[in-house]
């Protein structure tokens, strides 16, 4: 009867042995990404941006907009409408270029959290059914992004087609 029960406590102890062997689930942390763009140093950052870069554009085109009603010949109201256009091109993809810069460095810094936290996922609140406080990471992903040094740099505005020249006779 000993030799039966050595046994099936060796069995025991192999079987409890090789669960210690299984991969085990990191687990699954939750984020609010737009309480990260609204928090961050990176996110203000962008909106100044795109602020600072709205004010000077609408301001020239208030000063366009005077000019236009003191002369309203079709030359001054096309060049108007090509400024406003030009405004909201310009416009559109400084906004792209800062929501390209944030998201990128945000995916490094939830990739690098994931990795050293040992978690197997990282999702958006928006897509939780239903989470505990202590699955929402937030703060600390707000954190690790504050602590990137992200600038954001005008992009160059686009030259102005020139006519095409008449050919010399």
């Amino acid at each position: 009867m000993k030799r039966y029960a050595l046994v099936l406590l060796a069995l025991a102890a192999m079987v409890a042995l090789a669960g210690c062997n299984q991969p085990k689930s990191g687990g699954i942390a939750v984020v609010n990404t737009a309480r990260v763009y609204q928090e961050s140093e990176a996110g203000k950052a962008g909106v100044k941006h795109l602020e600072t870069l709205h004010e000077e554009m609408q301001n020239q085109l208030n000063q366009m907009q005077e000019s236009l009603q003191k002369d309203q010949s079709d030359d001054n109201k096309r060049k108007f409408q090509e400024a406003f256009a030009d405004y909201q091109k310009r416009m559109g993809a400084e906004q792209q270029q800062v929501i390209s810069v944030l998201n990128e460095n945000l995916q490094k810094v939830l990739d690098s959290y994931r990795e050293k936290n040992g978690l197997d996922v990282i999702v958006g609140n928006d897509n939780v059914l239903s989470a505990g406080p202590s699955a929402d990471v937030t703060g600390n992903i707000v954190a690790e992004l504050n602590k990137l040094n992200i600038t954001f740099k005008r992009m160059e505005a686009e030259a102005p087609a020139k006519p095409a020249e008449a050919p010399k006779q």
